[in-house]
């Protein structure tokens, strides 16, 4: 299995890669699934890889997931691979 705290990374920087200036996307995570600190890192590292976030939905739809819509606004500013470690992730916030 992958270290989903280093691939989620490795997404936004493709996703960054392959998005023209002012392009959006959307990404939806079970609800719950991170807490206020992992929210916060979210939106730090997005902002590292060019995204700015738009407008963050919590429990929307049936499934009641979050959704993000992320926008690219400049360019990277690392091409580091920053952890994101969850909360809902197995072994939880370490």
């Amino acid at each position: 299995m992958t270290e989903p705290k280093k691939e989620r990374a490795k997404t936004l920087q493709g996703m960054s890669r392959v998005l023209r200036h002012n392009g959006y996307a959307i990404i939806t995570i079970p609800k719950d699934y991170m807490d206020a600190g992992n929210e916060k890192r979210f939106e730090e590292v997005s902002g590292e890889y060019g995204f700015t976030v738009k407008q963050h939905l919590k429990e929307e739809g049936p499934s009641r997931m979050d959704v993000y819509v992320l926008q690219k606004t400049h360019e990277p500013f690392s091409s580091r691979a920053y952890s994101l470690r969850w909360k809902g992730d197995p072994g939880g916030n370490r």
